[in-house]
């Protein structure tokens, strides 16, 4: 066919072969020690425990990392009888926003109930204390986003949100 790209005129027998390939010469396993006690490594033997080093080091880096991202069930051992939100309302009613809540908080953690509007927070106050908290703020604004929620802390490393509640009034 003339014209076509395809070329297979090759010829493949002027190429030279030696099956006296010496290995031997670059090798370092000649030189390592013959009583194994010494432990003189290769380079081959080297190369195989810094190989398992790297992936010990990996395997736990990648615990480490899973740990830390799912803290929460780790941090929750360190946080024995954490505060529980019972009977939690937040209504719109008119030109106010009404909330009530029970808290039941057994160990006394640091607990706080919030507001923002627009993310700018407009109300902040202690609930650490088990009882039953209610409420009521203002609409200062038509058409903003607001967001109830409820924080405690163990003072030290631990911080969660244990309710939230977002609408637009």
């Amino acid at each position: 066919m003339e014209g076509e790209f395809n070329n297979l005129n090759i010829n493949n027998t002027n190429i030279t072969f030696s099956v006296a390939t010496n290995n031997i010469a670059t090798s370092d396993e000649t030189s390592a020690d013959p009583i194994y006690q010494r432990q003189m490594g290769t380079n081959y033997s080297r190369a195989r425990k810094v190989g398992r080093a790297v992936t010990i080091v990996g395997i736990s880096l990648a615990f480490t990392a899973i740990a830390i991202s799912s803290g929460s069930i780790i941090s929750n051992i360190f946080v024995p009888n954490p505060p529980t939100i019972k009977d939690a309302s937040v209504i719109v009613e008119e030109e106010l926003i009404k909330y009530s809540f029970k808290i039941e908080n057994p160990k006394n953690y640091r607990t706080t109930y919030c507001l923002d509007v627009n993310g700018e927070n407009v109300l902040k106050d202690d609930c650490t204390q088990s009882d039953t908290y209610s409420g009521e703020y203002s609409i200062i604004e038509k058409g903003s986003h607001y967001k109830f929620y409820i924080t405690f802390t163990n003072s030290l490393d631990y911080f969660k949100t244990i309710y939230v509640n977002e609408f637009n009034a």
